[in-house]
Order: structure tokens, then sequence, then C-alpha cells
């Protein structure tokens, strides 16, 4: 049995998939689940291990999944090797969509095709559980595209909260502002605010159109520019 442990963890590591296999083998156990939670602040040992392309999605299941190696590989390359142009100074945040890749989603395709010369003052980004900001011109690198996770997944919101507002602080936006459709984001997006002074929140409940969707944000957008 121990041998087969052995070779199946190799495998894994082999695959690329070392975090899943030490998830499934730890919710086995409630002790051992507990004693999972201490990846959470030990992600670098996992780094090497963990390829930054995968033939096969990355699966998130749980909120322990914002600690696996990717996610923290993601937010701190986003923050430290991206560079975004001083004239977007205005940051767009929508909700991200099972529609991939992200660039994609009829609001973005809609928002691109009508707001024109506006666009060049605007940092469109996608907000995912549990991978926090995805700019739209990343957003088919992968995992941003390539991962799956359930809709009733329920996040950690110290961890996203702080990656937003690190963003956010890096680039001196004057303005931001979040589409919210989703239920599951508003306790994320209620601490976002907290922490933000320039900060315009569109609430959407309901099955709502595109177009609707759309006339609103370019409204916003209109008072900030």
């Amino acid at each position: 049995m121990l041998l087969e442990e052995v070779k199946a963890t190799k495998q894994a590591i082999v695959d690329g998939r070392l975090w899943e296999h030490l998830t499934v083998k730890a919710q086995s156990h409630p002790k051992l689940w507990e004693a999972f939670h201490i990846f959470k602040g030990l992600t670098e040992y996992l780094e090497d291990g963990t390829p930054l392309f995968k033939q096969r999605a990355a699966f998130f299941t749980s909120p322990q999944d914002q600690y696996r190696p990717e996610v923290v590989r993601h937010c701190k390359r986003l923050l430290e090797d991206v560079s975004i142009p001083s004239s977007k100074d205005v940051l767009l945040i929508l909700p991200e969509t099972e529609t991939k890749p992200l660039y994609e989603t009829p609001i973005y395709q809609e928002l691109a095709a009508s707001l024109g010369g506006d666009l060049r003052i605007l940092q469109v980004c996608f907000l995912s559980i549990p991978l926090g900001l995805i700019p739209v011109e990343l957003s088919d690198i992968y995992p941003l595209s390539q991962h799956l996770a359930p809709r009733d997944i329920i996040p950690e919101v110290e961890g996203l909260v702080k990656h937003v507002i690190e963003f956010v602080r890096k680039y001196s936006y004057r303005q931001v502002i979040i589409v919210n459709t989703s239920t599951r984001h508003r306790p994320l997006i209620r601490q976002i605010k907290k922490a933000l002074k320039t900060f315009h929140l569109i609430q959407i409940e309901g099955e709502t159109k595109t177009s609707t969707i759309v006339k609103t944000v370019k409204k916003a957008i209109s008072s900030a520019v």
C-alpha cells in the first residue's frame, strides 16, 4: 500500500497535479484536512513542481484552492511583472463568466464595440473566484481561462480583497467601476468598497439583458471621463 501511494504521488508530480492529489487524500480524514491547511503559508514549496502550463484545466473545488501555486503565482506576477499604461486610469471590473476565453464574454464584446475611443482610458479586468483579478489582455493565459470551479464555491474574502486593493493602489486609478451580477461576489465587493474611496458599484439583480448592462456601464464611464 505504501508503494502504491508513493507511485501515485510521483505520477501526480509528473502530471503537475500534486495539489489536487493532496487535496483528495487530505479530505479522506478530518485530521488530514486540518493539517492540509498548513499549506496556506507554504505554497513556495510546491512552486518548483508546478508547471506554468498544463494539458488539462485546473480544478478549483474549495476555498483552500486560493492558496494553490497557480493562484499565488498569478497574483504575484500580476503585481510584479505586468505593466499597464498610465493612460488607462479608470478600472472596470466585470464578473467572470463561463464563457472562455473571457474576452469573448458578451458584456465585454458589446462594450468594446460601443465605447470606441473611451476604451483607451479603460482597464478591463474580470473578477474571478478564486483567481482574483484577470486583465482582459491576459485572459487566455493558463490557467486564467483554463480552469473549472463550482458556482457555489465560497471564497476566503480577506486574501482576494487584499489582492484587488494592492492592484488598484499600484496604478492609482481615479475611478473603479465594478459590475456585480453574482450573489457570491457580494461579501468580496462589500469589503472592497470599504477600502476604496473612488468606487462605483453597479448592482444588477436577476436576469438582465446584456445591452441594458452595457448602457449602465457606459453611463458610469462617461461620468468618470
